[in-house]
Parts: C-alpha cells; structure tokens; sequence
C-alpha cells in the first residue's frame, strides 16, 4: 500500500486542484493503464475523478471488440479482441471519468470502428459512474448494482470535453460530437437492475437540452430489482432493443427530453413502466416486444411514432393509477417497501381486475389514456390498431356496465350490459363486420342440420327419396328389361302429360293458325327432351341386360359391384339434393322469414321463426358494423 502512496496523494491533489479552478485538469490514461491501476488497487474499493481513458493501439487491444456491423470476416480477424473474460473484484467509484471511443485503422483503405471500453468483464461488486460523457460495455456483466447517474456539474463537463477531446470521435455506429453524451451496452448482463439517472440537469428558470444518447443491445436485466431501479435519462435518443428484462418487480424507464424513443424487439418479464415525456414531437417506435405481465404508460406528443398495441393488448395501466391505491396497508412499512407494494404485480393485477372498473374516476382515467391511443391511430389512419384499442375500450365499458348492474340491478342495466356483450362476441363491436357473417353462417348449418331431418314444402320426394332409390334399383335388378325402361316406367306419368299435349295440339292444330304448331311443338321437345336424353343414356351404359338372379355365376360378382356402384352414386346424388334443400329452406328463413310464408311444419315451424328472428338481428349488426367501417 506504501508504495501507492505518492500515487494516490497525486491523484488527490489533481482532484483538488480540478475543484479549485473554474476548468478541469484531466488526468489521460489508456485502457491498459486504467485496468492496470484497478488491478493494483489493495483495497476494496477504486475510486478515480476526472480522467479521459483514451484508446493506444500499443497496448489497448484486448479492450475492444469489432463493431456487429463489420460482415468481412478479414477485417473482423484483423482486430485482436479478448477471448478470456476480465474478473474485477473491487467496488468502484468512478467520478467524470469518460471512455473515449477510437478507430483502428487496419489498412490505408479501412478504417474500421471499434468498441474501446469494458469488454468480456465481469465486475463482482458495485459499480458507481457519475458524470460520464462517453463510456461503451460489451459483454459485460454487473454482479452487484450499476449506478450510472450525473449531477449538476454534467453541464459544464460537456462544455470543457470539446475542448480536451477531439469534436468528432468513433463510435460502433459511426461518428458522433462529443457534444453529445453517449454510453451503449451490448450484450451486458445486470443481475441486480440498473440505476441510471442520467443527463443534464435543469437549472432554475433555464431549459437545459442535451444531444447525447443511450443505447441498450441485446442485453438482460435479470434477477433481483427493487422498485428504484430504472433507467431515467434526460437525453435526446434513448434506444432499447432485443434486450431481456426479468426482475421481481416493476421497472421503470423514464425520459423528460427525449425527442427519439426507440423500444423494439425486446422480451419483458417483469412489469414495467414506460414513462417518456417531451416538450417536442417525438419520433417513438415501440414496436415487436414481448410483454408478459403489465406496462404502465405514461407517452406524450408522440404523433410521429410507430406504436404497435398488438404487443400489450389488456396489459396497458394508466399511469395515474397510484392516486387510486389505498395506501393504509402501507403505513408503518419503509419507503422501499411501500414502493414495492404500490409497482408490485399484485398491486397492478387488483387495479386492472378491480380498481379501474370499480372506481368511477379509475375507470374514466383509464378510458382517457385508451382513448389518447385511439385517437392517435385515428390520425395516422392506422386503422387495424385503432380497433385493437377501440374493442378494448368497449371491453372496458362491457366491465364497468356489468358491475353497475351488480350494485344496482334493473332491467336497462341488464339490457345494456347484454347488448355489449352480444355485440363483442358476434362482431367485436363493430370492427369486424365479417364475424357477424361467420357466426351466420354457423346459425344457418344449424338449422340446416335440423330441417335435413323433417319434411318440408320444397322437397318433393320429402323422406321417401332414399326410399324410391332402394325401390328403383331393386326392380331394376329383377326384371328383363333395361334400366332406361325401369326409368321411363318411372318418368310415366310425366311422359303422359307431354303426350297427351302433344295429341291435343295435332288435333286442334289443323284448325289453327300455324303459329301455335311453330311454337308449341319445340316447347313439346323441350318438356321431353331431358328425360329422353337422361333414358339413352341409360340404355348406352346398361350392363345388366337381364335378371342379375339369371346372370352367370362367374359374372354376378363384377356385375354386384357395378350394381352397387351405380346405387352409391344415386345415393349420393339425393342425399346431396336433400342437404341443399334443407340449406336453401334455412337460408331463405335466415335472410326473408320464407318470404312470409314458413314452408315446413311440426316443431322445426317455430324453430324457423326463432332463425328468423336471428337473422333479422344479425344481419342488421352485418350492415351497421360495414357501414361504421366504410366510414372509417
């Protein structure tokens, strides 16, 4: 330890001076010679201030990593990165300490960017940052908290770091200004949350912006959090994507100067509060997460953004929903505790299944936050989103509808709770006028099935079709005649009719004028022509000829599955007819009532006035729910 001292009276002495004069005096360092001094550093905690870690290609290589945007696996070999993974067992409290990013130029051609910062460690115990600008972690992981937080001489450190650090420097994703705050994660690991408090404070009467930015890539916040743990940050551009959150408890993510918002592709296990406040238009695209419990939101100007409600369908809590607990269980208890209770899943499970709908002024609280978002897609003209949050709204109102007919029951509290109910089961109120045709069309097979098993008006053979088949082939089997003849015997009493016309006009045609010959006998063909057609054709595929009694032994059993053939494909044919009238005798008691007529008797006569009934009111729910959305 003795041998250290004059290094850490140094360093004491330059933080001093550093507070004494109106500019810092900044300690340049490598990473090497940063990562060398935690190593010697005998006691538990590493404390250092006012120092710019600066990348040397000399000696800084195993402290960096290639940029993911890199593809050419030439250039990707031709940057040494750290294969082992760094162990830091020491607290460390670092103070306006910034991480410069760099380039390595590989050739005169390629200047390749790079991560310069923590790379492949893993730090056991806490890790305090306060005031830095610029600082990069890649596959990092956090044992212990990280607090990264910044105070009121954030300001001032942006202003001198143009003047101590190049304007421009590299970053993974290209250049930036040093103007510009900027602390990326990738691939990092947090096992006990992340406090970040970060960004320029705002002075009295005086509006501070910051450019800077902070990104989150592929990292996982795992494990315990308590209720403090968030990210809250004051700068312009906040990005969070393809990141894992699975804490015990309710995460908060809170911006008051963000003008760019971006939240994609990240899997949230715990609760989580989104809280993104600006006094600009901002550009917010929240959008392919994977929300597994609830999301408190609190968004604001964000008319130019990209927000897919898909992701939290029946998550969504307003964020006003605190001044709706009833905070008497929480007296006695510590503020961490009372936090836990008020952003703790159960807290939030009893405000969405209880309090929002119980509550008059929950209830109308949360119907305004829904109602923001619809509005919202109503502008954009996002219409599949709009209904997204229209139909929850409507669920809302069908809850809070149902409740009041519990507290107070009467038959319009009844009706109306019904009413919604009907119209979210049959058309999602309004937004989906094809579901009303799908629960149609089920109503209409229904009672299809039921009218397929009694007789009705419009089928003439009624139940004795099948019958008549039986009968037909079974004569046709024990005769010598052909099966065109079993057919004409059949047909008879049409053929009668068509002859006996046929006899009256040539005899009361002679004495007339030639007209009704010309004109009747084609509609004499006509009457007969189908059933002559159907009878030669017939004759042509007769294989019988004969009694199948009198058929030759050896040709019975070929001919027996001829004969059932044929019998299965008639059978088809009429059960098919006999279905389509039932179909037809349900569409049209659907859709008209039987036009005023109801052609069937027994009890299935009343069940068509029910379908009628049905019907009527289905179809003027089609219609109202088309129109609403041709409108929209």
């Amino acid at each position: 330890m003795k041998k250290h001292l004059p290094l850490a009276v140094l360093l004491l002495f330059t933080s001093f001076s550093a507070f004494a004069q109106e500019n810092i005096n900044y300690k340049k360092l490598s990473f090497a010679q940063f990562f060398e001094m935690v190593e010697m550093e005998e006691d538990t905690v590493f404390s250092l201030s006012d120092a710019i870690i600066s990348y040397n290609p000399n000696t800084d290589s195993l402290f960096t990593a290639i940029s993911s945007s890199i593809a050419d696996p030439e250039l990707r070999n031709a940057v040494i990165t750290r294969q082992d993974t760094l162990l830091i067992d020491k607290e460390l409290l670092l103070d306006n300490v910034h991480f410069k990013s760099s380039a390595v130029s590989i050739s005169r051609q390629n200047v390749i960017p790079i991560f310069s910062g923590f790379q492949k460690v893993i730090f056991k115990r806490k890790v305090t940052m306060t005031n830095c600008v610029v600082a990069l972690f890649n596959e990092t992981t956090f044992e212990e908290e990280l607090s990264f937080t910044s105070d009121d001489r954030f300001k001032a450190i942006l202003t001198q770091l143009k003047e101590e650090m190049e304007e421009v420097v590299q970053s993974p994703f290209g250049e930036i200004s040093i103007s510009q705050s900027y602390i990326y994660f990738t691939k990092a690991n947090f096992t006990k949350g992340i406090n970040l408090e970060y960004g320029p404070r705002k002075a009295w009467g005086e509006t501070v912006s910051s450019r800077g930015m902070v990104e989150f890539v592929e990292c996982k916040l795992l494990g315990e959090a308590n209720a403090e743990s968030q990210f809250f940050t004051r700068n312009k551009s906040l990005k969070i994507e393809d990141t894992v959150f699975d804490l015990k408890s309710t995460f908060i993510i809170r911006s008051t100067n963000t003008s760019d918002f971006t939240f994609n592709n990240n899997i949230v296990k715990s609760s989580i509060q989104l809280d993104i406040i600006s006094n600009e238009s901002q550009r917010m695209n929240i959008s392919n997460n994977t929300f597994h419990k609830y999301v408190i939101l609190n968004l604001d100007n964000y008319q130019n953004g990209n927000v897919e409600w898909d992701q939290w369908v029946n998550k969504v809590v307003d964020n006003g929903y605190r001044q709706f607990i009833d905070l008497a269980s929480t007296k006695g208890t510590n503020l961490s505790e009372m936090m836990n209770t008020i952003f703790g899943d159960s807290t939030l499970l009893y405000h969405q299944t209880h309090t929002r709908i119980e509550n008059k002024s929950a209830h109308k609280s949360n119907i305004r936050l829904l109602t923001e978002f619809y509005n919202q897609y109503k502008l954009q003209h996002d219409t599949e989103n709009a209904n997204l949050v229209y139909t929850e709204i409507k669920d809302l109102e069908t809850q809070r509808l149902r409740y009041s007919y519990l507290q107070s029951p009467n038959f319009e509290a009844f009706f109306t709770w019904k009413i919604n109910q009907f119209l979210a089961l049959f058309s999602a109120y309004g937004t989906k006028p094809a579901k009303a045709i799908v629960f149609s069309m089920k109503v209409i097979l229904a009672f299809a099935l039921v009218y397929l098993f009694f007789p009705n008006y419009w089928d003439s053979h009624g139940k004795n079709r099948i019958m008549d088949r039986y009968r037909f082939f079974l004569k046709y089997v024990n005769r010598d005649s052909g099966i065109h003849e079993v057919y004409l015997e059949e047909q008879k009493q049409d053929l009668l009719n068509a002859e006996d016309f046929k006899t009256y006009l040539l005899e009361q045609g002679k004495t007339a004028p030639k007209f009704f010959m010309a004109t009747a006998m084609p509609l004499y063909k006509w009457s007969v022509a189908g059933t002559r057609t159907f009878s030669w054709f017939l004759e042509k595929i007769d294989f019988l000829k004969g009694k199948w009694s009198e058929t030759e032994p050896s040709k019975q059993g070929g001919k027996s599955v001829l004969l059932i053939t044929a019998f299965l494909i008639a059978l088809t044919y009429d059960i098919f007819i006999k279905m389509l009238n039932a179909l037809m005798l349900s569409i049209n008691t659907f859709t008209t009532l039987g036009f005023g007529e109801i052609p069937i008797k027994g009890l299935p006569r009343y069940l068509a006035i029910i379908q009628g009934f049905i019907g009527w009111f289905m179809l003027t729910i089609f219609s109202v729910s088309l129109i609403s959305q041709l409108l929209n």
